[in-house]
């Protein structure tokens, strides 16, 4: 995921739009599928606002990890206490 953002900013310098939101599009997919917020995050920044469908996509998935990972701290009990 690192290497193809670094390889979507190069692209992008390069004036290879497509490039990047093709390489941006799999860092981002790999991402959420690991869920990894610090990479979508590193998503966002590679972009910056020169492709603004591919933020916004990121800026959602960062958003859907959120309300999980919230989700997830509500309805845990602390590890100190078992259940039972």
């Amino acid at each position: 995921m690192i290497e193809l953002a670094t390889v979507a900013q190069v692209r992008l310098i390069g004036g290879d739009r497509a490039g990047a939101a093709e390489a941006l599009d799999v860092a981002l997919g790999e991402a959420v599928v690991q869920r990894l917020p610090h990479q979508v995050q590193r998503t966002m920044r590679a972009v910056g606002r020169r492709l603004p469908g591919i933020r916004a996509a990121a800026g959602e998935a960062l958003d859907r990890m959120r309300q999980e990972m919230a989700s997830r701290t509500a309805t845990a009990s602390p590890l100190w206490i078992r259940p039972g």
